[in-house]
């Protein structure tokens, strides 16, 4: 299961949790309601949950996470800055939230 941010962490996130596992070397895309890809990923190994946070994030807004489609941009890592649906499979729509772990017990 995937690690939302810190408490002390003030950028609005995105965490999803799929039903079903995805695999290893796959592409995952997230975009907006409008299409336009945020950013995208190359795993390295099966994934089922995703946790995202970069500026462009909205608290309360809708966003799509897909499989396949094209990756673009300069890599880093396996971070990608844009992409491209074309041939893209829809996962699942998720809101952005302020999403945190608990603090930890003392």
């Amino acid at each position: 299961t995937a690690m939302a941010p810190a408490t002390s962490s003030a950028q609005v996130s995105l965490l999803g949790n799929l039903s079903a596992s995805q695999a290893a070397g796959s592409t995952l895309l997230i975009a907006d309601a409008a299409g336009k890809v945020l950013a995208g990923f190359k795993a390295t190994r099966a994934w089922q949950s995703v946790v995202l946070s970069v500026p462009s994030l909205v608290k309360g807004q809708a966003y799509k996470l897909y499989a396949g489609g094209t990756l673009s941009g300069t890599a880093t890592g396996n971070y990608y800055p844009s992409g491209s649906l074309v041939g893209a499979t829809l996962l699942g729509s998720f809101t952005a939230g302020q999403y945190t772990n608990p603090a930890p017990a003392a």
